[in-house]
Protein backbone atom coordinates (compact mmCIF):
# COMPACT_ATOMS: atom_id res chain seq x y z
CA UNK A 1 0.00 0.00 0.00
CA UNK A 2 2.84 2.21 0.60
CA UNK A 3 4.20 1.16 -3.44
CA UNK A 4 1.47 2.34 -4.80
CA UNK A 5 3.01 0.91 -8.37
CA UNK A 6 2.88 -2.67 -7.24
CA UNK A 7 0.45 -4.76 -8.23
CA UNK A 8 -0.49 -6.16 -5.02
CA UNK A 9 0.36 -4.38 -1.39
CA UNK A 10 3.20 -4.99 0.76
CA UNK A 11 4.37 -7.12 -2.35
CA UNK A 12 7.67 -7.79 -1.01
CA UNK A 13 10.37 -6.00 0.90
CA UNK A 14 12.45 -4.88 -1.95
CA UNK A 15 10.59 -5.80 -4.93
CA UNK A 16 6.94 -6.50 -6.50
CA UNK A 17 8.31 -10.12 -7.01
CA UNK A 18 6.40 -12.51 -4.18
CA UNK A 19 8.26 -15.42 -4.94
CA UNK A 20 11.51 -14.04 -3.16
CA UNK A 21 9.90 -13.93 0.47
CA UNK A 22 10.45 -16.07 3.02
CA UNK A 23 10.44 -16.30 6.66
CA UNK A 24 14.30 -15.31 7.22
CA UNK A 25 13.48 -12.10 5.68
CA UNK A 26 11.27 -11.65 8.61
CA UNK A 27 14.40 -12.04 10.56
CA UNK A 28 16.67 -10.32 8.55
CA UNK A 29 14.61 -7.08 8.48
CA UNK A 30 13.42 -7.13 11.97
CA UNK A 31 15.71 -4.78 14.09
CA UNK A 32 18.28 -5.74 16.98
CA UNK A 33 17.01 -7.42 20.06
CA UNK A 34 17.31 -4.35 22.23
CA UNK A 35 16.21 -2.11 19.40
CA UNK A 36 12.82 -4.59 19.04
CA UNK A 37 13.05 -3.65 23.03
CA UNK A 38 12.60 -0.19 23.25
CA UNK A 39 9.95 0.07 19.84
CA UNK A 40 8.17 -2.50 22.24
CA UNK A 41 8.41 -0.30 25.49
CA UNK A 42 7.39 2.86 22.87
CA UNK A 43 4.65 0.99 21.95
CA UNK A 44 3.56 -0.35 25.68
CA UNK A 45 3.64 3.71 27.19
CA UNK A 46 2.50 5.30 24.10
CA UNK A 47 0.72 3.67 20.89
CA UNK A 48 -1.18 1.50 23.06
CA UNK A 49 -2.55 3.72 24.90
CA UNK A 50 -3.44 5.88 22.43
CA UNK A 51 -5.23 2.86 20.47
CA UNK A 52 -5.63 -0.02 23.13
CA UNK A 53 -6.24 -3.34 20.51
CA UNK A 54 -3.93 -5.55 22.45
CA UNK A 55 -5.71 -7.13 25.38
CA UNK A 56 -2.71 -8.64 26.96
CA UNK A 57 0.37 -6.71 26.53
CA UNK A 58 2.22 -8.93 28.68
CA UNK A 59 1.54 -12.09 26.70
CA UNK A 60 2.81 -10.18 23.70
CA UNK A 61 6.27 -9.15 24.90
CA UNK A 62 6.83 -12.74 25.78
CA UNK A 63 5.93 -13.91 22.54
CA UNK A 64 8.12 -11.60 21.16
CA UNK A 65 10.56 -12.46 23.44
CA UNK A 66 10.09 -16.07 21.80
CA UNK A 67 10.91 -14.45 18.79
CA UNK A 68 13.72 -13.35 19.21
CA UNK A 69 15.28 -16.12 20.73
CA UNK A 70 14.39 -18.33 18.56
CA UNK A 71 16.02 -15.88 15.68
CA UNK A 72 19.06 -15.93 17.66
CA UNK A 73 19.35 -19.40 18.01
CA UNK A 74 18.53 -20.28 14.24
CA UNK A 75 21.33 -17.19 13.51
CA UNK A 76 19.65 -15.08 11.94
CA UNK A 77 21.48 -11.55 11.20
CA UNK A 78 19.66 -7.74 11.55
CA UNK A 79 20.73 -5.84 7.83
CA UNK A 80 20.36 -2.30 8.88
CA UNK A 81 18.32 -0.32 6.48
CA UNK A 82 19.36 3.56 6.15
CA UNK A 83 15.85 4.20 5.21
CA UNK A 84 14.01 2.37 7.72
CA UNK A 85 13.49 4.63 10.72
CA UNK A 86 12.44 7.02 8.19
CA UNK A 87 9.45 5.50 6.88
CA UNK A 88 7.67 2.43 8.12
CA UNK A 89 7.01 0.50 4.89
CA UNK A 90 9.83 -2.12 5.66
CA UNK A 91 7.83 -2.80 8.96
CA UNK A 92 4.13 -2.94 7.46
CA UNK A 93 5.46 -5.46 4.68
CA UNK A 94 7.43 -7.47 7.18
CA UNK A 95 3.92 -7.55 9.38
CA UNK A 96 1.41 -7.87 5.89
CA UNK A 97 3.32 -11.19 4.54
CA UNK A 98 3.33 -12.98 7.51
CA UNK A 99 -0.10 -12.64 7.73
CA UNK A 100 0.23 -14.00 3.77
CA UNK A 101 2.19 -16.74 5.01
CA UNK A 102 -0.79 -17.60 7.56
CA UNK A 103 -2.96 -17.46 4.55
CA UNK A 104 -5.39 -14.81 7.15
CA UNK A 105 -8.34 -13.99 4.42
CA UNK A 106 -9.15 -17.62 4.32
CA UNK A 107 -8.45 -18.23 7.93
CA UNK A 108 -9.30 -15.06 10.17
CA UNK A 109 -8.55 -14.57 13.76
CA UNK A 110 -8.61 -12.56 16.28
CA UNK A 111 -4.63 -12.14 16.44
CA UNK A 112 -4.90 -10.95 12.64
CA UNK A 113 -7.94 -8.45 12.86
CA UNK A 114 -5.65 -7.03 15.85
CA UNK A 115 -2.48 -6.92 13.61
CA UNK A 116 -4.63 -5.43 10.63
CA UNK A 117 -5.91 -2.71 12.68
CA UNK A 118 -2.47 -1.91 13.78
CA UNK A 119 -1.43 -1.91 10.44
CA UNK A 120 -4.58 0.49 9.69
CA UNK A 121 -3.65 3.38 11.99
CA UNK A 122 0.24 3.17 11.39
CA UNK A 123 -1.14 3.85 8.09
CA UNK A 124 -3.11 6.28 8.92
CA UNK A 125 -0.29 7.98 10.90
CA UNK A 126 1.33 8.15 7.41
CA UNK A 127 -1.69 10.46 6.52
CA UNK A 128 -2.76 7.63 3.58
CA UNK A 129 -6.53 7.91 5.01
CA UNK A 130 -7.65 6.02 1.49
CA UNK A 131 -5.60 3.02 1.72
CA UNK A 132 -5.89 3.22 5.45
CA UNK A 133 -10.39 3.20 5.00
CA UNK A 134 -9.42 0.29 2.44
CA UNK A 135 -7.75 -2.21 4.21
CA UNK A 136 -10.47 -1.12 7.11
CA UNK A 137 -13.05 -2.13 5.15
CA UNK A 138 -11.56 -5.52 4.33
CA UNK A 139 -11.08 -5.80 8.19
CA UNK A 140 -15.04 -5.42 9.28
CA UNK A 141 -16.04 -8.32 6.90
CA UNK A 142 -13.59 -9.94 8.90
CA UNK A 143 -14.65 -8.99 12.01
CA UNK A 144 -18.01 -10.18 10.78
CA UNK A 145 -16.77 -13.32 9.73
CA UNK A 146 -15.94 -13.92 12.93
CA UNK A 147 -19.25 -12.85 14.48
CA UNK A 148 -17.43 -10.64 16.58
CA UNK A 149 -20.71 -7.89 15.64
CA UNK A 150 -23.14 -10.10 17.60
CA UNK A 151 -23.08 -11.39 21.44
CA UNK A 152 -21.99 -14.83 20.98
CA UNK A 153 -22.18 -17.50 24.26
CA UNK A 154 -19.74 -20.87 24.21
CA UNK A 155 -16.87 -18.93 24.87
CA UNK A 156 -14.76 -18.66 27.74
CA UNK A 157 -15.04 -15.42 29.44
CA UNK A 158 -11.59 -14.34 28.37
CA UNK A 159 -12.27 -14.72 24.67
CA UNK A 160 -15.45 -13.04 25.03
CA UNK A 161 -13.81 -10.09 26.57
CA UNK A 162 -11.25 -9.69 23.61
CA UNK A 163 -14.42 -10.07 20.72
CA UNK A 164 -15.54 -7.28 22.17
CA UNK A 165 -12.60 -5.39 22.56
CA UNK A 166 -11.19 -6.16 18.72
CA UNK A 167 -14.61 -5.14 17.65
CA UNK A 168 -14.43 -1.92 19.19
CA UNK A 169 -10.92 -1.24 18.42
CA UNK A 170 -12.15 -1.56 14.89
CA UNK A 171 -15.41 0.96 15.46
CA UNK A 172 -13.42 3.28 17.34
CA UNK A 173 -11.66 4.08 13.54
CA UNK A 174 -14.57 3.38 11.55
CA UNK A 175 -16.91 6.14 13.71
CA UNK A 176 -13.93 8.25 12.93
CA UNK A 177 -13.91 7.76 9.12
CA UNK A 178 -17.90 7.73 9.18
CA UNK A 179 -17.81 11.10 10.93
CA UNK A 180 -15.04 13.12 9.64
CA UNK A 181 -15.73 12.16 6.03
CA UNK A 182 -19.68 11.44 5.32
CA UNK A 183 -18.76 7.51 4.98
CA UNK A 184 -21.61 5.37 6.22
CA UNK A 185 -20.64 3.21 9.19
CA UNK A 186 -21.61 -0.30 9.35
CA UNK A 187 -20.83 -0.37 12.95
CA UNK A 188 -23.88 1.25 13.85
CA UNK A 189 -26.32 -1.50 13.16
CA UNK A 190 -25.19 -4.13 15.36
CA UNK A 191 -22.91 -3.94 18.11
CA UNK A 192 -21.84 -6.69 21.01
CA UNK A 193 -21.58 -5.55 24.74
CA UNK A 194 -18.78 -2.99 25.66
CA UNK A 195 -15.96 -5.19 27.21
CA UNK A 196 -16.28 -3.87 30.70
CA UNK A 197 -13.36 -4.95 33.48
CA UNK A 198 -15.21 -7.26 36.01
CA UNK A 199 -14.58 -4.84 38.62
CA UNK A 200 -15.79 -1.57 36.68
CA UNK A 201 -18.35 0.54 38.25
CA UNK A 202 -19.39 4.21 37.73
CA UNK A 203 -16.82 6.19 39.04
CA UNK A 204 -14.12 3.96 38.40
CA UNK A 205 -14.73 3.16 34.48
CA UNK A 206 -11.29 3.05 32.67
CA UNK A 207 -10.17 4.77 29.66
CA UNK A 208 -10.90 2.19 26.99
CA UNK A 209 -14.59 0.99 28.15
CA UNK A 210 -15.61 4.46 28.45
CA UNK A 211 -14.22 5.98 24.90
CA UNK A 212 -16.20 2.29 23.78
CA UNK A 213 -19.50 4.26 25.60
CA UNK A 214 -18.50 7.73 23.94
CA UNK A 215 -18.46 5.89 20.43
CA UNK A 216 -22.01 4.30 21.39
CA UNK A 217 -23.66 7.64 21.48
CA UNK A 218 -22.07 7.75 18.21
CA UNK A 219 -23.50 5.12 16.52
CA UNK A 220 -26.77 6.29 18.41
CA UNK A 221 -26.55 9.10 16.85
CA UNK A 222 -25.81 7.85 13.32
CA UNK A 223 -28.93 5.12 13.82
CA UNK A 224 -30.90 7.70 14.51
CA UNK A 225 -30.26 10.28 11.71
CA UNK A 226 -30.31 6.81 9.38
CA UNK A 227 -33.93 5.94 10.78
CA UNK A 228 -35.51 9.51 10.23
CA UNK A 229 -33.77 10.66 7.30
CA UNK A 230 -32.64 13.83 9.14
CA UNK A 231 -29.82 15.90 7.92
CA UNK A 232 -28.95 16.99 11.16
CA UNK A 233 -29.91 16.63 14.92
CA UNK A 234 -32.80 18.62 16.16
CA UNK A 235 -32.71 20.62 19.28
CA UNK A 236 -33.83 18.00 21.85
CA UNK A 237 -31.44 15.53 20.35
CA UNK A 238 -28.69 17.35 20.90
CA UNK A 239 -29.37 18.41 24.74
CA UNK A 240 -30.22 14.44 25.24
CA UNK A 241 -26.72 13.33 23.38
CA UNK A 242 -24.65 16.05 25.23
CA UNK A 243 -25.81 14.87 28.80
CA UNK A 244 -25.07 11.64 27.95
CA UNK A 245 -21.44 11.97 27.21
CA UNK A 246 -21.67 14.30 30.45
CA UNK A 247 -22.98 11.30 32.27
CA UNK A 248 -20.36 8.93 30.40
CA UNK A 249 -17.20 11.83 31.66
CA UNK A 250 -18.76 11.30 35.48
CA UNK A 251 -18.16 8.26 35.63
CA UNK A 252 -15.23 7.40 34.43
CA UNK A 253 -12.27 6.91 36.85
CA UNK A 254 -10.24 9.59 38.40
CA UNK A 255 -7.29 10.14 36.67
CA UNK A 256 -9.42 10.49 33.29
CA UNK A 257 -10.89 13.73 35.45
CA UNK A 258 -8.65 15.26 37.12
CA UNK A 259 -4.94 16.62 35.92
CA UNK A 260 -3.77 16.23 39.83
CA UNK A 261 -5.01 12.26 39.73
CA UNK A 262 -2.59 11.44 36.95
CA UNK A 263 0.27 9.24 38.50
CA UNK A 264 1.95 7.96 35.28
CA UNK A 265 2.85 9.52 31.48
CA UNK A 266 -0.47 6.93 30.45
CA UNK A 267 -2.86 8.13 32.45
CA UNK A 268 -1.99 11.83 31.34
CA UNK A 269 -2.42 10.91 27.79
CA UNK A 270 -5.37 8.95 28.55
CA UNK A 271 -6.95 11.78 29.79
CA UNK A 272 -6.07 14.53 27.40
CA UNK A 273 -7.29 12.03 24.86
CA UNK A 274 -10.73 11.41 26.18
CA UNK A 275 -11.00 14.82 27.02
CA UNK A 276 -10.23 15.82 23.07
CA UNK A 277 -12.30 12.78 21.92
CA UNK A 278 -15.59 13.58 23.95
CA UNK A 279 -15.07 17.59 23.31
CA UNK A 280 -14.58 16.99 19.57
CA UNK A 281 -17.97 15.11 19.56
CA UNK A 282 -20.49 16.91 20.94
CA UNK A 283 -19.10 20.04 18.85
CA UNK A 284 -20.11 17.79 16.16
CA UNK A 285 -23.60 17.14 17.43
CA UNK A 286 -23.76 21.32 17.83
CA UNK A 287 -22.53 22.05 14.73
CA UNK A 288 -25.97 22.28 13.32
CA UNK A 289 -26.21 25.83 14.54
CA UNK A 290 -23.31 27.65 13.31
CA UNK A 291 -25.36 26.84 9.98
CA UNK A 292 -27.27 29.94 9.19
CA UNK A 293 -30.06 28.14 6.70
CA UNK A 294 -30.89 25.80 9.68
CA UNK A 295 -34.16 26.13 11.19
CA UNK A 296 -33.93 26.73 14.67
CA UNK A 297 -34.86 28.91 17.09
CA UNK A 298 -32.65 31.64 17.64
CA UNK A 299 -32.56 31.40 21.56
CA UNK A 300 -31.98 27.83 20.99
CA UNK A 301 -29.15 28.26 18.42
CA UNK A 302 -27.06 30.67 20.63
CA UNK A 303 -27.27 28.26 23.38
CA UNK A 304 -26.30 25.27 20.92
CA UNK A 305 -23.61 27.45 18.89
CA UNK A 306 -21.93 28.23 22.31
CA UNK A 307 -21.66 24.55 23.24
CA UNK A 308 -19.95 24.45 19.98
CA UNK A 309 -17.52 26.76 20.14
CA UNK A 310 -16.90 25.76 23.98
CA UNK A 311 -16.08 22.54 22.54
CA UNK A 312 -13.95 23.58 19.79
CA UNK A 313 -11.54 25.50 22.07
CA UNK A 314 -11.36 22.38 24.46
CA UNK A 315 -10.61 19.92 21.46
CA UNK A 316 -7.94 21.78 20.77
CA UNK A 317 -6.37 23.21 23.97
CA UNK A 318 -6.63 19.32 24.76
CA UNK A 319 -4.07 18.43 21.71
CA UNK A 320 -2.31 21.13 23.21
CA UNK A 321 -1.24 19.47 26.25
CA UNK A 322 -1.21 16.11 24.76
CA UNK A 323 1.84 17.42 22.99
CA UNK A 324 3.21 19.16 26.09
CA UNK A 325 2.79 15.83 27.99
CA UNK A 326 4.36 13.75 25.16
CA UNK A 327 5.35 15.02 21.50
CA UNK A 328 5.30 11.46 20.53
CA UNK A 329 1.70 10.88 21.34
CA UNK A 330 -0.06 13.90 19.75
CA UNK A 331 1.07 12.43 15.97
CA UNK A 332 -2.20 9.76 16.15
CA UNK A 333 -3.80 10.56 12.88
CA UNK A 334 -7.24 10.62 14.31
CA UNK A 335 -6.47 13.51 16.87
CA UNK A 336 -4.50 15.53 14.40
CA UNK A 337 -7.15 15.71 12.05
CA UNK A 338 -9.95 16.02 14.76
CA UNK A 339 -8.37 19.79 16.05
CA UNK A 340 -6.91 21.05 12.98
CA UNK A 341 -10.71 20.29 11.53
CA UNK A 342 -11.68 22.20 14.93
CA UNK A 343 -9.30 24.85 14.44
CA UNK A 344 -10.82 25.48 10.90
CA UNK A 345 -14.17 26.03 12.21
CA UNK A 346 -13.24 28.02 14.97
CA UNK A 347 -11.51 30.86 13.83
CA UNK A 348 -14.18 31.03 11.00
CA UNK A 349 -17.11 31.47 13.53
CA UNK A 350 -15.15 32.99 16.44
CA UNK A 351 -16.42 36.17 18.47
CA UNK A 352 -13.89 38.01 20.07
CA UNK A 353 -15.66 39.07 22.82
CA UNK A 354 -16.79 35.66 24.41
CA UNK A 355 -13.98 33.87 23.16
CA UNK A 356 -10.97 36.29 23.65
CA UNK A 357 -8.07 33.73 23.74
CA UNK A 358 -9.25 32.11 20.47
CA UNK A 359 -6.18 33.60 18.62
CA UNK A 360 -3.47 32.76 21.52
CA UNK A 361 -5.20 29.29 21.35
CA UNK A 362 -4.50 28.97 17.49
CA UNK A 363 -1.23 30.76 17.31
CA UNK A 364 -0.21 27.36 20.32
CA UNK A 365 -1.70 25.25 17.89
CA UNK A 366 0.66 26.24 15.24
CA UNK A 367 3.52 26.08 17.10
CA UNK A 368 2.38 22.50 17.75
CA UNK A 369 2.09 21.43 14.09
CA UNK A 370 5.22 22.95 13.34
CA UNK A 371 7.27 21.60 15.69
CA UNK A 372 5.64 18.21 14.13
CA UNK A 373 6.69 19.30 10.63
CA UNK A 374 10.22 20.97 11.62
CA UNK A 375 11.03 19.14 14.39
CA UNK A 376 14.24 17.33 12.88
CA UNK A 377 15.72 20.62 11.11
CA UNK A 378 19.07 18.37 10.55
CA UNK A 379 16.85 16.30 8.19
CA UNK A 380 16.44 17.27 4.47
CA UNK A 381 13.29 17.67 3.47
CA UNK A 382 13.62 14.68 1.27
CA UNK A 383 14.30 12.23 4.16
CA UNK A 384 11.17 14.01 6.30
CA UNK A 385 8.43 11.71 6.83
CA UNK A 386 5.46 11.82 4.65
CA UNK A 387 3.66 12.74 7.33
CA UNK A 388 5.61 15.92 8.04
CA UNK A 389 5.53 16.89 4.40
CA UNK A 390 1.93 16.65 4.35
CA UNK A 391 1.23 18.09 7.83
CA UNK A 392 3.03 21.32 6.35
CA UNK A 393 0.56 22.62 3.73
CA UNK A 394 -2.22 22.31 6.47
CA UNK A 395 -0.30 24.57 8.51
CA UNK A 396 0.22 27.05 5.50
CA UNK A 397 -3.63 26.91 4.99
CA UNK A 398 -4.14 27.68 8.97
CA UNK A 399 -1.72 30.57 9.51
CA UNK A 400 -3.70 32.01 6.24
CA UNK A 401 -7.12 31.51 7.15
CA UNK A 402 -6.25 32.60 10.67
CA UNK A 403 -4.63 35.59 9.18
CA UNK A 404 -7.00 36.71 6.16
CA UNK A 405 -10.22 36.33 9.42
CA UNK A 406 -8.26 38.69 11.82
CA UNK A 407 -7.38 41.03 8.85
CA UNK A 408 -11.07 41.01 8.18
CA UNK A 409 -12.66 41.12 11.67
CA UNK A 410 -9.70 44.72 12.28
CA UNK A 411 -11.58 45.88 9.34
CA UNK A 412 -14.92 45.84 10.51
CA UNK A 413 -13.87 47.86 13.45
CA UNK A 414 -13.18 50.78 11.11
CA UNK A 415 -15.55 50.25 8.82
CA UNK A 416 -18.46 48.67 9.80
CA UNK A 417 -20.31 48.71 6.96
CA UNK A 418 -17.88 47.21 4.37
CA UNK A 419 -19.40 43.53 3.47
CA UNK A 420 -16.31 41.49 2.22
CA UNK A 421 -16.72 39.30 -0.46
CA UNK A 422 -16.40 35.56 0.56
CA UNK A 423 -17.52 34.13 -2.92
CA UNK A 424 -20.42 32.62 -1.82
CA UNK A 425 -18.18 30.91 0.76
CA UNK A 426 -20.19 30.34 4.28
CA UNK A 427 -17.79 29.94 7.03
CA UNK A 428 -20.33 27.89 8.67
CA UNK A 429 -20.04 24.75 6.39
CA UNK A 430 -16.64 25.56 4.79
CA UNK A 431 -14.82 24.88 7.78
CA UNK A 432 -16.85 22.10 8.91
CA UNK A 433 -13.53 20.09 8.08
CA UNK A 434 -11.05 20.93 5.75
CA UNK A 435 -11.77 16.76 4.42
CA UNK A 436 -15.18 17.70 3.79
CA UNK A 437 -14.87 21.12 2.26
CA UNK A 438 -13.05 20.69 -1.17
CA UNK A 439 -12.91 18.15 -3.56
CA UNK A 440 -10.53 16.19 -5.17
CA UNK A 441 -11.06 18.17 -8.62
CA UNK A 442 -10.53 21.71 -7.77
CA UNK A 443 -7.57 23.99 -9.12
CA UNK A 444 -4.72 24.37 -6.65
CA UNK A 445 -2.51 27.13 -5.75
CA UNK A 446 0.96 27.75 -5.34
CA UNK A 447 2.10 28.20 -1.56
CA UNK A 448 3.34 31.95 -2.56
CA UNK A 449 0.01 33.14 -3.95
CA UNK A 450 -1.10 36.33 -2.08
CA UNK A 451 -4.26 36.21 -0.14
CA UNK A 452 -6.95 39.45 -1.10
CA UNK A 453 -7.82 41.15 1.82
CA UNK A 454 -11.25 40.66 1.32
CA UNK A 455 -10.64 37.11 2.73
CA UNK A 456 -10.58 34.64 -0.67
CA UNK A 457 -11.08 31.49 1.81
CA UNK A 458 -11.25 29.21 -0.82
CA UNK A 459 -7.97 30.06 -2.28
CA UNK A 460 -6.52 29.39 1.36
CA UNK A 461 -7.86 26.09 1.28
CA UNK A 462 -6.97 24.53 -1.73
CA UNK A 463 -3.29 24.51 -0.41
CA UNK A 464 -4.07 22.04 1.92
CA UNK A 465 -2.24 18.46 0.76
CA UNK A 466 -4.98 16.23 -0.71
CA UNK A 467 -3.91 13.51 2.15
CA UNK A 468 -6.09 15.92 4.05
CA UNK A 469 -9.27 15.25 1.98
CA UNK A 470 -10.71 11.95 1.92
CA UNK A 471 -10.25 10.30 -1.82
CA UNK A 472 -13.48 10.90 -3.94
CA UNK A 473 -13.97 7.08 -4.04
CA UNK A 474 -17.41 6.81 -5.50
CA UNK A 475 -17.65 10.78 -6.76
CA UNK A 476 -17.50 9.82 -10.13
CA UNK A 477 -15.10 12.62 -11.22
CA UNK A 478 -12.37 11.43 -13.32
Amino acid sequence: MGNESAAYPFVDLWSSDPYTFNISGVCSVLPDDEQCRKFLAFYRNIGAVLYPVLPDLDKFERDMDKLLQGRQAAGGVYNPDANGLVKPFGMMSCSYHCLRMLNYVSQPSLEVIQILLIIGSVLSYNMNAGASYTLLGMTERMCMVLGLHVETSGFPRATQAARRRVWWAMAFQNSHFSLAYDRPSITMINQPEIPYDPKSMPGHRGYFETLCRLIQVVLDMLRGLMFTHHTHLRYHEIREYKQRIERIIAEAAPHLKSRERCATLGEHIERTELRLHSSWFISLMCRVSLDPDTPMDEQRREVVREDCLTNLINTIEAFIELHSINSHASRTWISLQRTIASAFLLVANNNDQLHPQTWDLIQKLEAVLSDHVHGDESSDHNSKTDSAKHLASSLHALREVSAAFRARKLRHRVVPKVVPNMQNTSPATSFASPSSTLGSGMPTYSSDQSVSPDGHIDNILNQVSDVMLFPSMSSGNA
